[in-house]
């Protein structure tokens, strides 16, 4: 298992390291696939996701476990149903960044600098 893991963390280093320059070159301008883009826009909100997703994500494990089918013993559906969970953050995540993060970071350039 410790192969395994250190293959995992090796390829998730190597596309992380790719993603940054896509995310660079989005900045630039330049045209990027569109998963970069989505991984991109995922890593501006990643803390608007950290803080909200208690709210939203377990709420709907809770409906799903409550209403339709139990999920303590079924890990593969769990994690099967935790994708489009996360991927419903996605836009509560950007409405948090740009009415709550980003202006106190537009304030703060002011205190900085050119």
């Amino acid at each position: 298992m410790p192969t395994v893991e250190g293959a995992a963390y090796g390829w998730l280093i190597a596309w992380y390291d790719d993603w940054y320059a896509a995310r660079q070159e989005l900045r630039a301008g330049k045209p990027t696939s569109q998963l970069s883009v989505l991984v991109a826009l995922i890593g501006t909100y990643s803390y608007s996701i950290y803080l909200l997703h208690p709210f939203l994500v377990f709420r709907i494990g809770y409906a799903i476990d409550a209403n339709l089918i139990a999920l303590n013993d079924r890990p593969y559906l769990t994690l099967a149903l935790s994708v489009p969970a996360f991927l419903c953050m996605v836009p509560f995540a950007h409405v948090s960044y740009r009415l709550i993060e980003l202006p106190p970071m537009r304030l703060r350039r002011r205190y900085i600098g050119p």
